[in-house]
């Protein structure tokens, strides 16, 4: 009967009782739970989720449908349709644990954490898929609107992205979850909410 502990995911694996166990599994006696995911593992998680949800609508109205409704209720303090961007993000954070903060549908305030790319700069590493990223619009003072990096292309003058409440032109204000192909030199700021949590 093994008693065994990975501790803050340090160990490098272990034998116990004739098995060998990886590590990111904790066995106490026969039962085996899962410890703190890696990042990795959690980004995977992230953008399948995100992936799975491309091509939703507002099949119910101007920022408003079933798939939605369902993402507000998970996460929102809105009971009514509002722009979505930012619930689409929640939402996905929500279902893969990812704990995040600002918790509101606020865009700007997502930015105020967790900065590795700022217009043109790389600060800290080069953007993930499950980052997320924020657009700057003058006519706005501010940023407004929020989605994920999926393919940061390294070699390229492009990233693409998938967003919740943007359309083929990429609006801000769109209809559905779309995958988008945008310029680098569009993106104000990437952060990465992920890495800090799950190292």
């Amino acid at each position: 009967m093994a008693v065994c502990l990975l501790l803050f995911g340090l160990c490098a694996g272990y034998v116990a009782d004739g098995k060998t166990f990886p590590p990111d599994v904790i066995c106490v006696t026969d039962t085996f739970v899962d410890a703190i995911p890696s990042a990795e593992a959690v980004r995977l998680a992230v953008q399948e989720t995100y992936t799975a949800e491309i091509g939703v609508t507002e099949d119910l109205g101007p920022n408003d449908g079933v798939r939605i409704r369902q993402y507000r209720e998970k996460v929102s303090q809105f009971d009514y349709p509002v722009s979505w961007c930012a619930i689409f993000v929640m939402y996905v954070y929500h279902v893969n644990d990812v704990g995040y903060k600002p918790a509101n549908e606020w865009v700007p305030t997502w930015s105020s954490r967790y900065v590795i790319h700022t217009k043109g700069k790389v600060v800290n590493s080069i953007p993930q898929p499950g980052d997320v990223f924020t657009l700057f619009y003058a006519s706005l003072k501010r940023e407004g609107h929020i989605g994920f990096v999926d393919e940061w292309q390294v070699h390229s003058d492009y990233v693409i992205t998938v967003e919740g409440n943007t359309n083929m032109a990429g609006s801000r204000n769109g209809d559905g979850v779309y995958r988008k192909r945008r310029l680098k030199a569009s993106i104000n700021k990437v952060m990465d909410y992920i890495s800090p949590q799950y190292t």
